[in-house]
């Protein structure tokens, strides 16, 4: 139970990572 919770976290830490990443990526990229 307190591992699933660990993972969780895990895992939403690196969606904000990419989800950062998206949004600070060029309008260029999301144009093309």
């Amino acid at each position: 139970m307190l591992n699933d919770l660990i993972e969780k976290k895990e895992v939403l830490k690196k969606l904000k990572r990419s989800s950062l990443r998206f949004m600070e990526a060029p309008q260029k990229m999301r144009i093309s």
